[in-house]
């Protein structure tokens, strides 16, 4: 049932978001309602399984969006490997000519290089950088995002606290899928294929079958679909400036479907009647998708998120039953219609198959639809054993009459490409000289014009004149004038000219500057201080293990570093620990990477203050929320670690958490061995660190979860897992630990800054120090490299 109550109306009404894979969609998007669109090139985008788009569809849709008054926002959400940052300077390079309304992104190198060539471009900060908190928005504000797509485990408390105490735009979802990992921190498709999720390539492991112990299956993992349509209202009041529909697999006539429901509820915000709610519902009823919830916006512990049968995207009907020869029967749970597209899983290690229902059969009659809970005989073009679970993939009356025909008549409309705006300023000196000011490529440019005194301008037909579009060129200018400014001593021509002048030195500016960028990127860095050896790092689960193990050391300075989590500071023998030799020089106290909660983050920077008054000055961070606790702090000189979670695979990553007060950064946990190669190659040895020993963090969820030991179902061999529940959150991850020990000494030679070893997941001081000492503590088939060896997609 959806929210009938009466909220305030905010100042401005929300932006409708959607999503678009394929052409189809994003005209159906416009056409429905969308304020504005969210798309991807072919390259860089979390859904590389789409369709996207080229290079040359683009500016001609930005500007037919534009002319309909609508808003493009362009992806470029995953992480980028070193290799790729050629491809992906000149990807941005391109954009900058285009001007699309934003860049969606994840990767601090595609921020960094963005900041640099395109300073106009708005950036959006993506879900997968899971911001989900205060520190984490006013990490972004401060770094001059103009919007943050929070993450989408957040309460709606938790949202009005962000929102009350930031003044940066807030973007939620609220349609479509949801992952089970929190935003961003999903290691499965790449441990288990290779297939970065974070690079957009996700095999969707959440949504497989698993087996306990005694063989009992479960898709354990797989989530209800996301519907905020009854809490809408809530929503609109928590003043979000944008709602997100996610989708970009989805068919055209769906996201129309799903857009135009969501259209209504927010037009008629704060008065939404019953007859609104009922046109709302019928609408997203025949946007078929998998059970609906409301996601964690009411609870933080949600009861019904897990589909526990769900597999597939859509509405499950029911069990097949053999029926004779290209036939199944069905007692659907919702109504069955002609023109229905069927989904069908027939055999465990094959992709399902899909087919349009045709002819429905009831008692040996054709009926065109039937309701739910009668026995029907549907024909399918392929075998479909008994037993298949039947899934409603789009519903018949989803698509509209006549909809081909308008998608071809605005196809035909898009003649004319977009191009991007560069604001400039006209000013008459004391000389008479009219110059031109313009930013480009992040640096101020001045042209100068010597006036002929033949004619005289207003300065209102120059500004015209100026920021007329001229076809020859793929940019164009934007000119303003002060309202003092005197007639200006020029012809029309004389303006046209100067415009000319004005495109043209942007254009060769922007080109210069691509150039110089390309080459920067493949020279090495400039030298980092020497340090004398590679420092090595041990996280520990808290100050107990850390104790057990130290305990067996003799009263020396530490062979190693120890890393541990900021509660320790709590503990009632922390500072006598913190007395040990040599132990205040090299301790670090990991920042939680996920801290959602008010009192939480209260309770985190009371320990951080202890913290540093008794002389920490060594931090892991995980997570931009970090990089503004540590800055707030106002203690200079600290020493922070990157961890693996922050996603860094190129040297543009690596310059910017440098900036950022970063002193080392961990290689990505899922990278491989030919990119860090790379990347060594350019004399980043000492600013980088490796993963060598750890758990691999497949899963981390907010959301309830299994117990104990599952086996997952893939055609590869099945892998064991293990779930431990720390705070409010559940990890998921392989009993075989990642290991590169074998590798350490090498890397050590090579100059590499840091080797860690996680075993905050590991039991018993024996296991730790054969770890730590290089003993044979396991078998070699008990540990895995993940991608290191393999390479990652």
């Amino acid at each position: 049932m959806l929210d009938r109550k009466t909220f305030a109306a905010p100042k401005q009404k929300p932006e409708l978001l959607a999503p678009a894979g394929r052409m189809e969609t994003f005209y159906a998007a416009i056409e429905a309602g969308a304020d504005a669109v969210y798309l991807g090139v072919q390259n860089f985008n979390a859904r590389m399984r789409a369709q996207n788009f080229t290079l040359d569809d683009l500016p001609f849709m930005i500007a037919w969006a534009h002319e309909k008054g609508r808003k493009v926002y362009t992806t470029l959400n995953t992480l980028i490997k070193q290799q790729e940052l050629p491809e992906l300077i000149e990807l941005i390079d391109d954009l900058r000519r285009m001007g699309p309304d934003a860049l969606i992104i994840q990767d601090l190198g595609v921020y960094r290089l963005v900041r640099r060539m395109a300073p106009e471009l708005p950036l959006h900060a993506s879900t997968q950088m899971t911001i989900h908190n205060l520190d984490g928005a006013l990490q972004a504000q401060c770094m001059g995002f103009e919007r943050v797509i929070l993450a989408r485990e957040l309460t709606l408390d938790e949202i009005r606290a962000i929102r009350g105490a930031c003044t940066m735009e807030l973007e939620t979802f609220i349609h479509g899928a949801l992952c089970y990992s929190i935003s961003g921190q999903c290691l499965f498709s790449s441990y288990a294929h290779g297939k970065s999720a974070n690079r957009g390539r996700c095999s969707q492991p959440c949504r497989r079958l698993y087996e306990t112990e005694n063989s009992e299956e479960s898709a354990c993992f797989s989530m209800h679909d996301l519907e905020a349509a009854p809490i809408l209202a809530q929503l609109i009041s928590a003043g979000i400036r944008s709602f997100k529909i996610e989708g970009r697999l989805k068919p055209a006539e769906t996201i129309a479907q799903i857009v135009k429901a969501y259209r209504i509820l927010i037009d008629a915000f704060p008065r939404i009647t019953r007859e609104v709610i009922e046109e709302a519902r019928n609408r997203l009823d025949v946007a078929v998708g998998r059970e609906p919830s409301t996601g964690y916006y009411l609870s933080p512990t949600p009861s019904r998120l897990l589909g526990g049968g769900e597999t597939q995207s859509g509405r499950t009907l029911g069990e097949a039953q053999y029926a004779g020869p290209g036939r199944f029967a069905l007692v659907p749970s919702s109504m069955v219609k002609a023109g229905d597209r069927l989904r069908i899983q027939t055999a465990r290690d094959e992709a399902p198959k899909g087919f349009v229902v045709r002819n429905i059969y009831i008692d040996g009659r054709t009926v065109k639809r039937c309701r739910p809970g009668r026995r029907i005989e549907l024909e399918a073009p392929f075998h479909v054993p008994a037993g298949s679970i039947i899934v409603k993939a789009a519903d018949a009356d989803a698509v509209e009459r006549g909809a081909t025909k308008r998608f071809e008549r605005w196809q035909a409309e898009i003649v004319r490409p977009s191009r991007a705006v560069f604001p400039a300023r006209l000013e008459l000196n004391p000389r008479g000289e009219v110059l031109i000011h313009v930013e480009a490529g992040g640096a101020p440019l001045s042209i100068k014009h010597a006036a002929s005194w033949e004619s005289s301008l207003s300065p209102a037909e120059a500004v015209r004149l100026l920021s007329m579009e001229d076809e020859a060129y793929p940019i164009r200018i934007e000119a303003a004038a002060d309202a003092d400014t005197d007639d200006l001593p020029m012809t029309v021509e004389e303006v046209e000219a100067l415009r000319t002048s004005v495109i043209c030195n942007i254009i060769e500016r922007l080109d210069a500057q691509f150039s110089e960028i390309q080459e920067e990127i493949s020279r090495p860095l400039p030298a980092a201080p020497a340090e004398a050896y590679t420092e090595r790092f041990v996280r520990f689960l808290g100050l107990q293990e850390a104790k057990a193990l130290f305990d067996t050391q003799e009263e020396t300075a530490p062979p190693f570093a120890a890393i541990l989590p900021l509660d320790a500071v709590g503990h009632p023998e922390f500072q006598r620990f913190l007395l040990r030799p040599g132990m205040r020089d090299t301790l670090l106290l990991a920042l939680p990477t996920f801290s959602f909660r008010t009192e939480a983050r209260k309770q985190e920077a009371a320990w951080l203050k202890r913290a540093l008054d008794l002389g920490v000055r060594r931090f892991e961070v995980s997570n931009l929320s970090h990089f503004h606790m540590l800055h707030a702090t106002g203690r200079k000189r600290l020493f922070m670690l990157v961890s693996p979670a922050i996603g860094c695979l190129n040297r543009a990553c690596l310059e910017q958490l440098m900036e950022m007060g970063a002193s080392m950064a961990s290689y990505a946990m899922e990278g491989d061995a030919e990119n860090l190669d790379e990347l060594l190659a350019l004399g980043t040895a000492s600013r980088l660190a490796l993963t060598v020993y750890g758990p691999i963090p497949l899963f981390q969820s907010r959301a309830p979860g299994p117990a104990g030991i599952m086996r997952l179902r893939l055609t590869e061999p099945g892998e064991q897992l293990r779930m431990e529940r720390q705070g409010e959150l559940l990890h998921v991850m392989p009993v075989r630990p990642l290991s590169l020990r074998h590798l350490a000494g090498d890397y050590a030679q090579r100059g590499l800054g840091g080797l860690l070893y996680d075993l905050s997941f590991t039991d018993g001081i024996k296991r730790m120090r054969n770890i730590l000492e290089a003993k044979a503590g396991y078998e070699p088939q008990q540990e895995t490299m993940m991608n290191f060896t393999r390479g990652l997609e």
